[in-house]
């Protein structure tokens, strides 16, 4: 399960996940706009089954498509408390969180993923291995990152391509020098 269909989430799609049966992916934010658009490319990159959070409950989803125990495995791409919690009612007894992002506000109680065995492991991409395994897998061909850049703009316009992130009508821009 992946928690944010975003850049660093929708990421996880790309790759061969030939082992995982299914891979779910869910947005929190029901004010942005935009979502929509990013669950359906989640789905274009290998992701199995989309909750819009807005009208569904991942949890339900959940139970549906597994053996009502959780996820083995929940990545929280999405940082925050609430993710993080939504992902501690995902994570089945003796599963995995992953967190990808970072809480500013207040901090979790852990107590209750011990209780539960659950691991939490926390990984930000900043050790040179990480990134020889990125560049390995999409050398390989096993993870294609081309079609989340969405947008692909001179330098000069580097504002309106600014403006489609903030606006989320973009998922990655990529600015290319003019010359």
């Amino acid at each position: 399960m992946v928690r944010a269909a975003a850049g660093v989430g929708l990421t996880i799609g790309t790759a061969d996940l030939s082992a995982v049966r299914n891979l779910l992916s869910t947005d929190l934010d029901k004010q942005k706009v935009g979502d929509a658009a990013r669950l359906e490319l989640a789905k274009s990159h290998g992701v199995t089954v989309t909750v819009d959070s807005s009208i569904e409950d991942s949890l339900a989803v959940l139970d549906t498509i597994g053996d009502g125990f959780g996820a083995h495995v929940v990545v929280d791409a999405a940082g925050g408390d609430e993710p993080l919690t939504l992902a501690q009612s995902l994570v089945r007894p003796a599963g995995t969180i992953v967190r990808v992002a970072v809480s500013h506000g207040r901090r979790q109680d852990v107590d209750a993923l011990t209780l539960r065995n659950v691991a939490l492991r926390g990984t930000f991409g900043i050790e040179w291995e990480t990134w020889e395994r990125c560049l390995a897998l999409m050398a390989s061909g096993q993870a294609n990152l081309s079609a989340l850049a969405t947008h692909e703009l001179p330098l000069s316009q580097w504002r309106e391509g600014f403006d489609f992130a903030v606006s989320r009508k973009a998922l990655k821009v990529l600015l290319v020098a003019e010359g």
